[in-house]
């Protein structure tokens, strides 16, 4: 009788992520019966090496990988807004009027839409595509793309289709109407049919179009919209940035009657005023001063945080070089009496031996793929106290012990629903 392992599985032509979650929720129900604490991210982990993967992470791409190859012609056809060949191609399959495209996964009418092609976004519409389908990279519809890019008869055939005009949780944070004002250019036209069909200003979106009686009730609803920072795509700049960066000079004076603070910076440290000196806009230069706000006084923002590097206080150095290189990967950038600091790509650590810090202390790192680190350090045989888990935050996390007592909570991104399962703390 052989031992050999079995061969692994081949997926189908057409993968479908679905299918395999479906079959991960079926393998999870069986390994419960031995194993009642079993968790989803186990079965997922099985499933994947069953396809001869290491990690569901891997499966995933490997499922893209041959979905995208099997899309090219059809986002060709759409790249190049040739209608018959979309129709051609949603003839033989119609699964592609909602099937997630590319790397992002955005679907044919997220690229439809953001090149204004009215005729297709029509088809794939009547050919079952959601107007609502989110992509992965910025968790946004076809309408903020058609928004973004001022493609009025696309977001007028997605709003009939049933389009959300607000379109809340992207990861710009500002919605269908925010992607039509806030980015380069302002499509005043595409805004005012968001507004008509139920769309509501934010801050930003009001100091983009000019609009004062906005920006006041607002304000008045809500004190803090006046500090609230951009995401980080728009480096964390703050309504008065944004009146500056779109010459709304009536803009920087109701801000700043409004009680804004001109010495806010953005993620850079730059304050509004910095910003229009950049732009050599003088009359927004003018607005500050005539608010009796000096160039230095609004440029004196502090200096800027740049980075973090956190100490550990270890009892042992050279017990704690070994485990962070032997057993974590770290490399040793440089040591001293006492003291050292250790390196992976861009996280650095201190370790100060009897002194800084106390013992017990907890880091959160953010790495590109934790199952594939898991099988790293178990192999590299370190103490893992929680396995790779997907949590309700949206991350998916293993948890590390260093001989100190440190912890280190090792995440990327969720593959899939919560586990279920606490941090292990303990």
């Amino acid at each position: 009788m052989s031992d050999a392992a079995p061969a692994p599985r081949s997926l189908p032509p057409r993968p479908s992520l679905e299918h395999l979650r479906k079959q991960a929720k079926d393998r999870l129900d069986d390994l419960r019966r031995d194993r009642p604490t079993a968790a989803l991210s186990d079965a997922q982990r099985d499933l994947a090496r069953a396809y001869g993967l290491p990690s569901w992470r891997a499966l995933k791409a490997r499922v893209d990988e041959i979905n995208d190859a099997r899309h090219r012609p059809f986002v060709d056809a759409l790249d190049h807004g040739d209608l018959a060949s979309v129709r051609e191609a949603l003839d033989r399959d119609p699964t592609l009027a909602r099937a997630g495209l590319q790397e992002h996964r955005r679907t044919a009418l997220h690229l439809a839409a953001a090149k204004g092609q009215a005729e297709i976004v029509r088809l794939l519409l009547e050919r079952g595509a959601d107007a609502n389908a989110r992509d992965r990279g910025d968790h946004a519809y076809p309408m903020h793309f058609a928004a973004e890019s001022g493609h009025l008869d696309v977001v007028r055939a997605l709003i009939r289709a049933g389009g959300d005009v607000r379109g809340g949780g992207d990861t710009h944070g500002l919605g269908v109407l925010g992607w039509a004002t806030c980015f380069a250019t302002v499509h005043q036209d595409v805004a005012e049919l968001l507004l008509r069909s139920g769309a509501k200003h934010h801050i930003f979106s009001a100091v983009a179009v000019g609009d004062a009686e906005a920006v006041r009730r607002v304000v008045e609803q809500d004190p803090s919209s006046l500090t609230r920072p951009m995401s980080r795509y728009e480096n964390h700049r703050t309504p008065l940035h944004l009146a500056v960066s779109k010459r709304r000079h009536d803009m920087i004076d109701l801000l700043l009657d409004l009680g804004a603070d001109p010495r806010l910076g953005d993620k850079d440290g730059h304050t509004a005023m910095h910003l229009a000196a950049g732009n050599d806009d003088d009359d927004a230069i003018r607005r500050f001063e005539n608010h009796g706000i000096a160039t230095d006084e609004a440029a004196a923002t502090g200096n800027v945080f740049r980075t973090v590097m956190p100490i550990l206080r270890i009892a042992d150095l050279q017990r704690s070089l070994d485990y962070y290189t032997q057993k974590l990967g770290f490399g040793l950038a440089w040591r001293v009496e006492g003291f050292a600091s250790v390196q992976r790509h861009d996280v650095t650590i201190f370790l100060c031996q009897g002194e800084q810090g106390h013992a017990g202390t907890w880091l959160f790192v953010v790495v590109e793929d934790v199952d594939a680190l898991h099988a790293e350090l178990r192999q590299r045989g370190a103490t893992i106290r929680q396995e790779p888990t997907n949590f309700p935050w949206g991350s998916r996390e293993m948890n590390v012990e260093d001989p100190d007592g440190h912890r280190l909570r090792l995440a990327s991104d969720a593959t899939g629903d919560p586990d279920g399962v606490p941090l292990t703390v303990g």
